[in-house]
């Protein structure tokens, strides 16, 4: 297992590496990437020979073995997980609405201009966030032209995730029954069993950040200087990923401190070590966002937007500790389906208005809730969140098994979690932290795990049966998700339909679901309106989700983001004659005033197509509009 973790970490540390450095001699594109696949195909396969072969023959010694484990409930329903994950993965399009709006329009622009650039756009985060998890997707897209590969990224780190847990879990003290529950538990977590087939960029970061503690450890044990080269490249990897994943730098230190004297590290693979750790780090983008805008954050301050600083950071550590920790439970305890969402979110609008609750307005959305848990705000998810706190009192009953000592270091790697989520808590206030969360929430179970009654608890049947519980609620949810959808939804409304009372129920259903098809019907409209000959279109936008389907037709080369403040001559002086344009833009006083003036000059609607932004939204209208200058 660790020789392939290692592999893995070098391939998306090379990936991520390459990605700045094509970028400077503007080589970001396919023959760029299918030199660099061939070659590190052969230099794993050089350097690795031996450890593969061996690997190999354990494989054909360890399998029946292996398949012997996977008749027992949890690891037979991880692995039920892994190929529901698979079937989403390859199955739908990618909806998740960071990767619509800003992650995959952004790696669009860098390889069809060859290189990464600072885009014009009126979504900052196209800029400024991380871009690790894009470098990584860069030559699924450079070779395929298909996102939907994508999520390969966080399939394969899925498939790492129980073993690491159980490693790192056995190096800190926690007994192995326990660490062997929990090594199948942790990964039926909302945040990682849904993400598992998506896009999103927090549940494979888990994978990395115990990577990176375990390695640093497994290091000192074998005083093997790769292990150690690993870690680095695995902790800095998540930090180019999410400026929020730095704390967990600290967690790192704590192993790396008595790693470093034991271990005999080349000066050349250090040296080499260091450029990649530093290239694949949070360092290039801080430094392009503090050229760019003055703020290695990049979010400014006073912009009166969603994306201003001051909503995304709490004005008092007090009130920000105070209001994530209901926050975060909220978001933690949110039952599979949650029909009073719309009551549930206007209460807490009326909190935040009110004297007692003026608090909480640095917030972003304070206490805001979705219908139901998706890639895109679930934490760990009621079922484990439940079984947790019934395993915290329970293990009281069988506290007769002395549990052994800890080390001063295990007990730092326990504790420190701890005062990490504090200061997490007391600096970020964006709506969506549960899932942000996803790579802290392995290290924080310890705490709970290392409880002198953990050993008995899982061995009795009725907690057991809760275990197994948890981990079919997280398969049916992958099966009902309304991202990827594996049931028939459409039949049973046909169904529904037929009855006399039917009807709305029918219809409440195909709007949960018809929107993860959306993507690909706005391409194949797309492609039927817009003209062969066009390389370049406009897009009328200020935030928006449409940007991947205009990338899929096949002749554009290139999308303009017209804003609503830019001026019309902009779209004349680039030579575009169509322009997609979104409903938000429509409705913008500037935008309302561009469409006006396009209007005048003679352009004209010639085609609208009906968009679903969201499970739980209206259909509303795109238009495209065939430009004409008098």
């Amino acid at each position: 297992m660790f020789l392939l973790l290692k592999i893995w970490i070098c391939w998306c540390s090379i990936s991520v590496a390459a990605g700045w450095i094509f970028s400077v001699f503007g080589g970001l594109n396919r023959w760029s990437y299918g030199l660099l696949c061939i070659g590190f195909a052969i230099a794993t396969i050089v350097s690795c020979k031996t450890s593969l072969t061996q690997v190999t023959s354990n494989l054909r010694t360890k399998l029946p073995a292996w398949a012997r484990r996977f008749k027992r409930p949890l690891p037979l329903l991880f692995a039920v997980t892994v190929v529901l994950s698979f079937l989403g993965g390859i199955l739908y399009i990618p909806v998740y609405g960071d990767a619509l709006s800003y992650r995959l329009p952004r790696l669009f622009h860098w390889i069809a201009e060859g290189r990464w650039h600072w885009i014009h756009t009126g979504d900052p985060r196209m800029n400024v966030v991380g871009p690790d998890t894009e470098w990584l997707w860069a030559p699924i897209w450079a070779l395929t032209r298909n996102e939907k590969w994508c999520f390969l990224i966080s399939f394969i780190s899925y498939l790492f995730l129980p073993a690491v847990t159980f490693s790192y879990y056995r190096r800190i003290g926690i007994s192995r029954r326990v660490a062997w529950v929990w090594m199948w538990l942790l990964p039926t977590g909302y945040c990682y069993a849904f993400q598992a087939s998506s896009i999103a960029s927090d549940g494979y970061c888990a994978t990395f950040a115990l990577a990176s503690v375990l390695l640093a450890l497994r290091a000192r044990e074998r005083r093997n200087a790769s292990d150690l080269l690993c870690s680095l490249l695995s902790i800095s990897l998540i930090t180019g990923v999410k400026q929020t994943n730095l704390l967990l730098v600290a967690l790192w230190a704590i192993p790396l401190v008595k790693s470093i004297p034991r271990v005999r590290i080349p000066k050349a693979a250090l040296a080499a070590c260091v450029v990649i750790a530093a290239l694949i780090s949070f360092i290039p983008i801080s430094y392009l966002n503090q050229k760019y805008t003055g703020n290695w954050k990049g979010f400014a301050t006073g912009t009166n937007t969603r994306f201003d600083q001051s909503k995304l950071e709490p004005d008092s550590v007090i009130w920000g500790i105070a209001g994530n920790t209901f926050a975060l439970t909220a978001q933690n305890l949110l039952p599979p389906y949650f029909p009073w969402m719309d009551r549930w979110n206007l209460a807490m609008e009326r909190l935040v208005a009110s004297p007692q609750g003026k608090h909480f307005r640095s917030f972003e959305r304070f206490g805001f809730l979705l219908r139901a848990p998706a890639e895109h705000n679930a934490g760990l998810g009621l079922g484990l969140c439940v079984l947790l706190i019934v395993s915290i009192f329970a293990a009281f009953r069988y506290r007769t098994v002395q549990s052994a000592g800890l080390t001063l270091e295990n007990r730092f790697l326990i504790l420190v979690p701890w005062f990490l989520l504090l200061i997490f808590m007391a600096k970020i206030s964006v709506f969506q932290n549960a899932r942000y969360l996803a790579p802290y929430y392995p290290f924080l179970l310890p705490i709970t795990l290392r409880q002198r009654g953990q050993s008995l608890l899982v061995r009795k049947r009725w907690w057991q049966w809760s275990a197994a519980a948890v981990a079919v609620l997280a398969v049916l949810m992958i099966i009902v998700s309304r991202q990827r959808p594996l049931w028939p939804g459409n039949v049973i409304a046909r169904i529904f339909e037929l009855r006399p009372s039917g009807a709305a129920f029918a219809k409440r259903v195909r709007n949960a679901f018809a929107f993860s098809d959306e993507s690909p019907r706005t391409s194949n409209w797309l492609r039927q309106v817009l003209p062969p000959s066009e390389g370049i279109v406009g897009y009328a936008v200020e935030i928006g989700y449409s940007e991947p389907a205009i990338w899929h037709t096949p002749t554009v080369t290139n999308v303009w983001r017209f804003l609503p403040g830019d001026k019309s001559e902009s779209l004349r002086d680039r030579g575009i004659n169509y322009l997609l344009m979104e409903p938000a833009f429509r409705n913008d006083e500037q935008g309302k005033q561009n469409l006006t003036d396009l209007l005048a000059q003679g352009s004209e609607i010639i085609s609208k197509s009906d968009v679903h932004f969201g499970p739980e939204s209206v259909p509303e209208e795109l238009w495209l509009m065939r430009l004409r200058w008098k």
